[in-house]
């Protein structure tokens, strides 16, 4: 199981270090073929109806370069940080209240392989958000 989490600007994702499974477990192939992790497949278990096996997975030496923290049976792993691209418009709105809309590209930055060899490199909507002008300068208002 592949889960992912948000930690403020940085996007993680939490991969299981053992599975039982009466098939491949395909789901990681990806992080084994990248060179990321390995597998070991242990003892054939045949006292119930389907047989399992248990599939151990390892980092490598490179994929512990992206270990945020182990906890029990899970790796915690960077995937990438979000930050703004860049400005690509201002709005000046002049009604009842003086305000701006900024519009902003979103960007990833320090995409680990991990994130590659699972979804390829993150892609993002533009982002856009208001400001509103009091006696003391500008405010932001929220994300629209």
């Amino acid at each position: 199981m592949i889960q992912e989490h948000y930690k403020g600007m940085h996007k993680t994702m939490t991969i299981e270090k053992t599975r039982k499974s009466n098939q491949n477990n395909s789901e990681f192939d990806p992080f084994v073929n990248a060179g990321l992790m390995t597998r070991t497949e242990g003892p054939l278990h045949t006292e119930y109806i389907e047989p399992w096996f248990v599939y151990i997975y390892k980092l490598t030496e490179e994929g512990k370069k992206y270990l945020i923290e182990e906890k029990g049976n899970w790796y915690i792993l960077k995937r990438y940080e979000t930050g703004i691209g860049e400005i690509t418009q201002i709005k000046d709105i002049n009604g009842p209240v003086h305000s701006a809309m900024v519009y902003y590209s979103i960007v990833a930055k320090n995409v680990s392989p991990f994130s590659v060899a699972w979804e390829g490199t993150p892609t993002f909507k533009d982002g856009r958000a208001e400001f509103m002008k009091g006696e003391d300068g500008w405010r932001f208002d929220g994300f629209r």
